[in-house]
């Protein structure tokens, strides 16, 4: 910070360790001049929101990402972060729209592809591509067991209880102490 002070660079990594420390006040006063440094300065705003969505600010958090989805449309965190906190807040229809765009930007991302098809599901609506992005999620990651469930739910949601009860069953054995994938395994039964 000392050699450059005019980058907003410096501020920033000096606010990552200090949330990582979980000195949220020194973070914040870092990202923030950071983005007075550099108004545009997407690194800083997400770290920002992520500061807010870790102190339940919920809010703020929003207001970051939304921020930084503006100055970057092609942000998919952003979106994603956006999607997060919606889904939090029971908002489905906010969180899907934002799972779809940050998909469009990425859609490779194994957390986006599991959401969305989890969202999906949950509100009975597109459950064909529902599965697809299951499925997908699995193939990349198929020793997850929480992937592994959102396909069992996909299936269960679709009326495809065989399947569903034989994603639940290989999710268990991934991860046994997950409760809500028992729960789902006994809906099935």
């Amino acid at each position: 910070i000392s050699l450059t002070p005019s980058s907003p660079v410096g501020y920033n990594l000096l606010g990552q360790i200090y949330s990582a420390q979980k000195s949220f006040k020194k973070a914040s006063e870092n990202f923030t001049k950071a983005t007075k440094i550099d108004p545009r300065f997407i690194p800083a705003i997400l770290n920002l929101g992520n500061l807010y969505q870790a102190q339940n600010n919920n809010q703020e958090a929003i207001n970051q990402f939304k921020k930084a989805s503006q100055i970057n449309p092609n942000n998919f965190l952003a979106y994603f972060n956006l999607g997060i906190l919606y889904q939090a807040e029971k908002k489905n229809k906010s969180a899907i729209e934002n799972y779809e765009k940050a998909l469009t930007i990425a859609p490779e991302s194994i957390p986006i592809q599991n959401n969305l098809a989890w969202l999906y599901a949950e509100e009975g609506i597109k459950l064909d591509d529902a599965v697809k992005l299951a499925q997908k999620a699995k193939l990349a990651a198929p020793k997850n067991g929480g992937i592994i469930d959102t396909l069992g739910w996909v299936y269960f949601r679709k009326g495809l209880y065989k399947e569903a009860r034989e994603r639940f069953e290989e999710a268990i054995k991934l991860s046994p102490n997950e409760s809500t994938i028992h729960y789902h395994l006994g809906l099935v039964y």
